[in-house]
C-alpha cells in the first residue's frame, strides 16, 4: 500500500508543478509519445538521479545565470555534459513531463533549444521520431537547425531524403546540416545543389553543409571517402557563390576556409584571374589563410 501511494504521488509532482511538456504537441503525435513514455518509465526505475538532474538544472537557476556575463540562461554546455544515460530524461522533458516549475519565455526557450541540440548531438536513433516530428512542425529557426542536424547525425536513409527535399526556413537548416551525414549521396547532392543555388541564404547554408562535410571527409574507409574531383568541383562551386553573391561573402568565405585543402586553394586562384575589382582583395586574403593552413 505505501509503495502504490509513493508511485502515485511521484507520478503526480509535474502536474501539481503545472509543468507541461516543452513541445508542440504536433510534434510528439501518439505514435511518438506512447512508446516513448513506456521506455521512460522503465528508464527512470533505472536511473533516477538522471531524470533530478534534468529538474534541477543551474543554468536556469535566475540567481545563477543572472550573474554570468551574459545575464541569460543557458543550459546546452551543462546538458551535453551528461552523456548518453541523459538521453530518456532529455526526451522525458522535451515530450512528456517538462519542467517542475514554471519557466519564463527566456527559460523555456533555452531549455527547449539546449535539450534539442544536445539530444541530435548524442547522434541516437532513438531520438529520430521526436526529431522528424520537431522538424515537420517547427517554426523558430534554433529549432529547426537542432533538429536538422540531429536528424544528420544519424543520416538515416529517409531522413536523408526529407532534409535533401526540405524547402524554405526548413531547407536553409536542412542544407546546413546535410554535411554531419558523412554519405557519399549528400556529399554529391550538395555541391550539384550549390553549383545552381541563387537563393543567398540556401547557397550560404549549402556552403557550411560542406564544411561541415569536411571533417567526414578525412575518415578512412569507402564509406567517408570523397575523391579529388569531387572535393574540387565543391571548392569552385563555394567560390563561385562567393563571388554571385556579395552579401554572403563572409559566410561562405568563412565555410570556404573551413573546407581549406589544396583543391580550395585552387580555385581561389583560378578565381582572381580575371575577377572584378571589389573581388580582387577578398579572394588575395582567402588566398592568404589557406596557404597559411596548408604550411602548418
Amino acid at each position: 500500500m505505501k509503495l502504490s501511494l509513493a508511485i502515485l504521488s511521484f507520478s503526480l509532482v509535474p502536474a501539481l508543478a503545472d509543468a507541461s511538456p516543452l513541445l508542440d504537441p504536433r510534434a510528439v503525435p501518439a505514435g511518438v509519445s506512447r512508446p516513448l513514455a513506456a521506455a521512460v518509465r522503465i528508464d527512470r526505475a533505472r536511473q533516477p538521479e538522471a531524470y533530478r538532474r534534468i529538474a534541477d538544472l543551474d543554468g536556469l537557476r535566475p540567481e545563477s545565470y543572472r550573474r554570468t556575463r551574459a545575464g541569460r540562461p543557458s543550459v546546452a554546455l551543462e546538458l551535453r555534459a551528461m552523456g548518453p544515460t541523459a538521453l530518456l530524461p532529455m526526451l522525458d522533458a522535451l515530450a512528456l513531463t517538462g519542467f517542475p516549475r514554471a519557466l519564463s519565455a527566456e527559460e523555456q526557450s533555452a531549455l527547449r533549444q539546449g535539450l534539442l541540440e544536445a539530444v541530435g548531438n548524442l547522434g541516437d536513433a532513438r531520438a529520430l521520431p521526436l526529431l522528424r516530428g520537431v522538424f515537420a512542425t517547427a517554426t523558430e529557426a534554433p529549432e529547426l537547425r537542432a533538429a536538422a542536424r540531429g536528424l544528420a547525425r544519424v543520416c538515416q536513409d529517409s531522413d536523408r531524403r526529407t532534409l535533401q527535399s526540405a524547402t524554405g526556413p526548413q531547407g536553409d537548416a536542412a542544407a546546413a546540416a546535410l554535411g554531419l551525414c558523412a554519405s557519399p549521396e549528400a556529399n554529391a547532392w550538395m555541391v550539384a545543389r550549390l553549383e545552381s543555388a541563387r537563393d543567398p541564404a540556401y547557397a550560404s547554408a549549402l556552403a557550411s553543409g560542406l564544411a561541415e562535410a569536411t571533417a567526414s571527409w578525412a575518415r578512412s574507409g569507402p564509406r567517408w571517402t570523397v575523391d579529388s574531383p569531387l572535393r574540387a568541383r565543391a571548392a569552385r562551386a563555394v567560390v563561385r557563390r562567393w563571388l554571385d553573391l556579395p552579401a554572403q561573402r563572409n559566410a561562405i568565405g568563412v565555410a570556404a576556409l573551413a573546407m581549406g585543402g589544396a583543391e580550395m586553394l585552387a580555385a581561389v586562384r583560378g578565381a582572381r584571374r580575371g575577377s572584378p575589382a571589389d573581388a580582387s582583395t577578398g579572394l588575395a586574403t582567402l588566398e592568404r589563410a589557406l596557404l597559411r593552413d596548408l604550411r602548418r
